[in-house]
């Protein structure tokens, strides 16, 4: 299986709440990533899987922890284009 093909095994979505919050700390551990600054703090979990992002955040969801998922910019975009009141 290739890295983006990546998903949960069907197991664990039928799995007691603690083996599924267990599975999740593995993942995390293996891939998670936990950011504490002045302004803002997250957890977070990178992949190229969009399937295993949605796996994650609704076994997280089912245990109580809810989020976001972000995707993000791709090389050579200048990210957000928005326009101000002013017309700039």
């Amino acid at each position: 299986m290739r890295a983006h093909e990546k998903h949960f095994p069907e197991a664990v979505f039928g799995a007691p709440d603690e083996a599924a919050a267990a599975f999740l700390r593995g993942l995390f551990d293996a891939d998670g990533c936990i950011f504490g600054g002045e302004k803002s703090r997250y957890v977070g979990l990178a992949t190229s899987s969009r399937r295993l992002i949605a796996d994650a955040a609704a076994l997280l969801s089912r245990i109580g922890i809810s989020g976001r998922v972000y995707t993000p910019r791709r090389a050579g975009t200048k990210g957000i284009a928005y326009q101000r009141k002013d017309g700039k």
